[in-house]
């Protein structure tokens, strides 16, 4: 819409327009549809607060055109009673001629005097009905103009609440054998272990702030002879042909904010296995995927046969 039409809309289209960005934004207190983000939402309710503006302005341009007109009334009333008196002028001066016309002159002048007095009374009538009225319609603009700034506030207090949360963040880390992986030298406790296999206590915890939901968990091995179980679900990727290592993957729902999920990560290989890398990864709907935890570099036993 170009600023002009705002000046030859009527106020029932700007109504109108401002309704059809409500209902396509839905209220601010409910919940969006899911295929319209917070953007979206913002510049709907925006156009229908310049639409509300219009309306506004259009109205408070009729009660001043009325206002204007009863002014107008006034001063005609006004004038009519300067006629008036004028009137009763004339018929004063005439009582100068004779004692009959004078005393049918002052019959006369009281009953314009009288009439007078009657029309000044609905004057006074009529310029109080005016007055209430403009009173209403001074209460009318300011109950819009309060209701205005109410949604402005929720407005802003939305947008406010829309970059809190996205300022908050999960931060998923990852401990295997109580150490965090993917520091240097730093010693790993292992479960248990054989000459064919490795297990360790593995935590994923969550230390941000905020929630991470549709967790994707990833385990790359770096060696094609090497397996991996899990106390949860897990299953391995199909890999490329002639690739040097194996991937594996499990879903976790969702991790709260200074929570974790505990798994047991069981390594077997066979007997002379030499010392291997493990890759570990995640993604979920508020990280990057492919978000790097960390490595491990794993040493087998030596047989003892």
């Amino acid at each position: 819409m170009r600023a002009e039409d705002f000046d030859t809309a009527t106020i029932k289209e700007l109504q109108e327009r401002a309704n059809k960005c409500f209902e396509l934004a839905q209220s601010p207190l409910d919940e969006p549809p899911h295929y319209l983000d917070d953007a979206g939402k913002l510049r709907l309710l925006l156009e229908a607060q310049f639409y509300l503006a219009a309306v506004v302005r259009k109205r408070d341009e009729k009660v001043a055109r009325r206002d204007f007109w009863m002014e107008v009334a006034i001063i005609v009333l006004i004038g009519l009673e300067l006629f008036e008196g004028y009137q009763q002028g004339k018929l004063l001066d005439k009582m100068d001629t004779s004692t009959a016309a004078t005393a049918t002159a002052m019959g006369i002048a009281k009953d314009s005097l009288k009439t007078l007095a009657d029309d000044q009374a609905k004057s006074l009538d009529r310029l109080k009905e005016m007055n209430d009225s403009l009173q209403a319609s001074q209460k009318t603009t300011g109950a819009m103009a309060s209701s205005t700034g109410k949604q402005l506030k929720i407005l802003q207090q939305e947008q406010a609440d829309r970059l809190t949360r996205q300022a908050k963040k999960p931060k998923l880390v990852a401990y295997a054998g109580g150490a965090p992986i993917g520091i240097p030298d730093t010693p790993i406790t292992v479960r248990e272990q054989s000459d064919t296999t490795i297990v360790l206590d593995f935590m994923l915890a969550n230390e941000g702030d905020a929630q991470a939901t549709a967790v994707t968990f990833r385990v790359g091995v770096f060696a094609n002879d090497v397996s991996v179980q899990s106390s949860e679900a897990i299953r391995e990727l199909p890999a490329p042909r002639g690739s040097a290592g194996r991937g594996f993957v499990t879903h976790i729902d969702f991790i709260r904010p200074k929570a974790n999920t505990r798994m047991i990560l069981t390594f077997t290989f066979p007997k002379g296995q030499p010392p291997f890398q493990v890759l570990f990864n995640v993604d979920a709907n508020e990280l990057e995927t492919g978000t790097p935890l960390g490595t491990l570099n794993l040493v087998p036993q030596k047989p003892t046969t």
